[in-house]
């Protein structure tokens, strides 16, 4: 799916001096332009072992996202008898933005008789996404040459990884359960700008009463 939005504003800002006299008046054109493309897929599998409730059931999705984004600034500067005081300033920023997700878990079910039922399963997660953020002058040859200062790359990736296992006993009116739960997500952060990189890894347990 692909989506595209434009966006215009004009603006118009008066500077005065401390005896309230118009000294410079400042005008900027803003226009964006926005395109959006989107990509989700999704299976499902599902498959009975007998007919006493043994199951699996797995399930794996994708999401794809990227935006591509251009917005000019076209500055004007004035003085108090509307000639130009400062050359015009056309500036630019170009961010490009990607993010994928991608998961597959899977789930088993094992009934131990009539009133007792085991299940577990698994889940693993990624994401990965990439920002550039691109900011540019246009200089008086009419070359965009970029500003190192407004501009950074940044990538980022992140990966969870879980699992389960609980128990299930009817008693009568009552039922009894219990499980355990581990998970572990690692991520990286990298700043291709700063060449700065940040690891991260944790790990946690969950137990399951009632």
């Amino acid at each position: 799916m692909m989506s595209a939005n434009t966006a215009r504003i004009n603006n118009r800002n008066l500077v005065y001096n401390t005896q309230n006299h118009l000294t410079q008046t400042v005008t900027m054109i803003y226009a964006s332009t926005r395109d959006i493309q989107r990509l989700s897929a999704n299976a499902n599998l599902k498959h009975r072992f007998d007919n006493l409730g043994r199951e699996i059931v797995a399930d794996f999705d994708l999401a794809e996202v990227g935006i591509q984004t251009e917005d000019n600034m076209y500055t004007k500067y004035f003085g108090s008898g509307n000639g130009e005081i400062r050359p015009a300033l056309l500036q630019r920023n170009i961010p490009l933005s990607s993010v994928t997700i991608r998961s597959i878990k899977a789930d088993y079910t094992h009934p131990l008789g009539k009133e007792t039922r085991l299940e577990t399963g698994a889940k693993v997660s990624y994401v990965s996404s990439d920002n550039d953020l691109k900011f540019e002058t246009q200089t008086e040859s009419g070359n965009y040459v970029p500003d190192p200062q407004r501009s950074n790359q940044f990538l980022y990736y992140e990966t969870i990884a879980a699992a389960y296992v609980n128990g299930s006993r009817k008693c009568g009116k009552w039922v009894f359960q219990g499980g355990l739960r581990a998970e572990q997500t690692y991520s990286l952060g990298n700043s291709l700008t700063l060449s700065k990189v940040v690891n991260r890894r944790t790990s946690a347990f969950f137990q399951v009463r009632s």
